[in-house]
């Protein structure tokens, strides 16, 4: 395979990534028991596109900081994720009880006023809930956060290779986004990096095509 193919074919699998990740947004349309899980293997996945992608750019543009600096940001994101779906299924049980107590109080209360007992129960099956969300969410964030750096710096690497400036912008994005993901503009912000993603490898597949 040709550099320009390899650069082209990094330029696919980035855009699948980013696709993944946006398509990580919607499943909350899924089963409730269904989501956590579904949303960390969309995001495993992802990764594993934007790794093949790196890798690719790296070997197609003779940088082995570009596909070393892919590669340690994959490793740590990949590490968060399964340390997290590793919490949900340890705690799937225990959250899916806690969900369904809810859901029975809810229709208890339904037309009435809760007691002290209910209000109590209530409290209680929330704070298990909030629990492991917390416990879920904690290392995946964390090592993303690890992994944010050399990403960044990937990303870079690349916009200064390929005069891609989107790639620069991306890398930015996903920086702050992770930095912030415990506010809501965290989440806008990584929402627009998944759109810079998409943008900036379509244009790397379309200069490769071209040249």
């Amino acid at each position: 395979m040709n550099d320009g193919a390899r650069l082209s074919q990094s330029g696919l699998y980035g855009m699948l990534a980013g696709i993944l990740w946006i398509a990580n947004l919607f499943v909350f349309l899924l089963p409730a028991g269904m989501r956590e899980i579904s949303s960390l293997l969309l995001q495993f996945l992802a990764l594993v596109f934007l790794y093949i992608a790196f890798s690719g750019i790296g070997d197609a543009l003779g940088s082995q900081e570009i596909s070393g600096n892919g590669r340690t940001a994959v490793i740590f994101l990949t590490l968060g994720v399964l340390l997290s779906l590793a919490v949900t299924l340890w705690k799937a049980g225990e959250l899916a009880s806690a969900q369904e107590a809810l859901q029975n109080l809810a229709l208890g209360m339904q037309g009435g006023t809760a007691s002290e007992a209910e209000v109590e129960e209530m409290t209680k099956q929330i704070g298990t809930m909030g629990r492991i969300y917390l416990y879920s969410f904690l290392p995946f964030w964390l090592l993303s956060l690890i992994g944010a750096f050399p990403l960044r710096k990937a990303y870079v690497q690349t916009a200064e290779a390929t005069e891609i400036p989107q790639f620069r912008t991306a890398g930015n994005l996903f920086l702050w986004g992770i930095i912030l993901t415990p506010l809501l503009i965290g989440g806008i912000l990584l929402l627009v990096y998944y759109i810079f993603v998409i943008l900036a490898f379509s244009k790397l597949r379309t200069a490769a095509q071209e040249g």
